[in-house]
């Protein structure tokens, strides 16, 4: 019986991992630049300039690319680092 606790811990802990995780909104970037890439034509990305520390939101990483003049952005890499896009 001294299992049943570890494994309702191990639950909840990927229950919140699953929670914390933004995959829906990563790919329906991947494919709205995907989409527009094929219309608009190319789209740059590079690091941002302003952005410090890691990056775990993408909402917050368009909104500083957006403020340096980007077309938005979003959370990149196991670093976590904030790359702004805009087309070339």
């Amino acid at each position: 019986m001294e299992k049943k606790p570890a494994r309702t811990t191990s639950l909840l802990t990927l229950l919140l991992l699953l929670a914390a995780c933004e995959a829906p909104p990563l790919l329906y970037l991947s494919l709205s630049l995907s989409l527009s890439s094929a219309v608009e034509g190319r789209v740059c990305e590079f690091p941002s300039s302003i952005f410090k520390g890691l990056c775990w939101r993408d909402r917050n990483c368009a909104n500083v690319c957006h403020a340096e003049g980007h077309g938005g952005g979003h959370c990149e890499g196991v670093r976590r680092r904030c790359i702004c896009q805009k087309p070339c």
